[in-house]
């Protein structure tokens, strides 16, 4: 992955922390996730990015408020039924 090895070359780079742990989001890596989002609002001197952070683990919680228990990478599928017409 590009944002480790961007994290690798400067930790401490908020935006690159950001960016990673949104791609392990997106992954299915609550966990890993959780850990760089907590990571950023500990350590990181910019108040915007710690209230990104601080957002994006807050959706975590509503979306998965279990994600400890939960298998990585499990993906759910929700359907809705409408009836009417729909003349345009």
């Amino acid at each position: 992955m590009l944002f480790l090895q961007l994290q690798e070359a400067n930790p401490s780079e908020d935006l690159v922390n950001y960016n990673l742990a949104i791609t392990e989001k997106k992954l299915g890596n609550a966990k890993a996730a959780i850990s760089q989002f907590e990571t950023i609002i500990r350590h990181s001197s910019d108040d915007d990015m710690k209230a990104l952070a601080q957002r994006q683990l807050q959706r975590l919680a509503r979306t998965n408020p279990q994600s400890s228990k939960q298998t990585p990478g499990l993906w759910t599928l929700g359907t809705k039924i409408e009836a009417g017409n729909y003349d345009n």
